[in-house]
C-alpha cells in the first residue's frame, strides 16, 4: 500500500500482476501444464493483467529515458529524482507528452518527450498503424498537442524515445525519419549540441 496515499503508477500496474501470479503459483500441483489447472475466470482475470503489460513496458522505459538524461548531463540529480516522481504519480492514460517536464532557471523551459515502445510487425519496418501512430506524435512533439494548446512548448527539449525490442528497430525508424522532410528529426549523438527547433530520437535499450 502507498504510505503516503499519492497515486502510484507503478503500484498499480505491479500490484494485479503480482497478485495474480502468486495466486496461480501458489495451488497446489503446480507443474508445468499450467493450462490445464487455469479456469475460465482465471484466464479472464489473465487477459486483465497481460492488458496492463504494455503499460509496464511503457513505464520502465520511460524511467530508462529519464535515467538517460541525466547520464548525459541534461538534467541534474535532483531533476532527475523529482522527473521519475512524477513519471510515477502520472496515470498511463493521461492526455499530453508521455514526459512533460518544467526545467527552473535553464536555457531551455523544459522536456517533453513520446515514448513508443513498438515491434515492428515487419522485418524491416514498422506496420501502417505503427508509422501512423509515430509520424502524429512527431509531430505533436514539433507544433504540440490540440488538447495542450494553451501551453507554449517552442523552447522545449523534445524526444522520441524509442524502446530497441529488436535489431530491425533502428532501421525501421530510419525509414520513418526520412520519409518527414518539414522538420528536424534526428537520432541523439552524444556529442549533439541540443536544440529547442529539433526532435531528437533516443534509443532505449531492453537490458
Amino acid at each position: 500500500m502507498n504510505s503516503n496515499n499519492q497515486f502510484s503508477r507503478e503500484i498499480k500496474l505491479k500490484d494485479p500482476f503480482n497478485s495474480y501470479w502468486n495466486e496461480i503459483l501458489s495451488r497446489q500441483n503446480v507443474g508445468e501444464d499450467l493450462y490445464k489447472i487455469l479456469s475460465i475466470d482465471d484466464f479472464i482475470k489473465l487477459k486483465q493483467v497481460v492488458s496492463n503489460v504494455n503499460n509496464i513496458i511503457t513505464l520502465q522505459t520511460t524511467l530508462k529515458f529519464v535515467d538517460f538524461l541525466f547520464n548525459e548531463k541534461i538534467i541534474s540529480a535532483d531533476q532527475r529524482n523529482s522527473l521519475k516522481s512524477k513519471v510515477l504519480k502520472t496515470n498511463a492514460n493521461t492526455n499530453g507528452f508521455d514526459v512533460d517536464f518544467y526545467l527552473e532557471n535553464c536555457k531551455f523551459d523544459g522536456i517533453i518527450a513520446e515514448v513508443k515502445c513498438n515491434i515492428p510487425v515487419a522485418k524491416h519496418s514498422f506496420g501502417a498503424n505503427q508509422e501512423d501512430g509515430i509520424i502524429k506524435d512527431l509531430k505533436n512533439l514539433q507544433t504540440g498537442k490540440t488538447k495542450a494548446a494553451s501551453k507554449n512548448t517552442s523552447n522545449y527539449l523534445k524526444f522520441m524515445v524509442v524502446l530497441e525490442s529488436k535489431d530491425s528497430v533502428k532501421e525501421s525508424m530510419r525509414k520513418i525519419i526520412k520519409k518527414i522532410t518539414d522538420g528536424k528529426i534526428v537520432e541523439y549523438e552524444q556529442i549533439t549540441t541540443l536544440s529547442n527547433d529539433t526532435v531528437y530520437v533516443v534509443y532505449i535499450p531492453t537490458k
